[in-house]
């Protein structure tokens, strides 16, 4: 299963490491951390899909099976609406 991943601070890498630990793939994370990208790196995701804006992460449209936000709370209902418009 190819899985997305908006945020990647505590919880995030939490659900990084449990993609990776249960077989799964992590295709895409979105983080406006540009540091982030080599802790993505390190649970299997591809150069090339690390995002720093969640616009230009929902521009390219569907990337993965799944979507996992993990960002701030206050965040998820707009990007959650976002992701279903996809």
């Amino acid at each position: 299963m190819k899985i997305a991943l908006m945020g990647l601070g505590g919880r995030g890498s939490t659900y990084a490491h449990f993609v990776q630990y249960y077989g799964s793939e992590l295709v895409a994370v979105c983080d406006i951390d540009p540091k982030k990208k080599e802790v993505a790196m390190q649970y299997g995701m591809p150069e090339a899909g690390f995002y720093t804006s969640e616009e230009e992460f929902f521009a390219r449209g569907k990337l993965a099976d799944a979507l996992i936000i993990s960002t701030m709370d206050t965040l998820h209902y707009r990007q959650t609406m976002k992701a279903l418009e996809l």
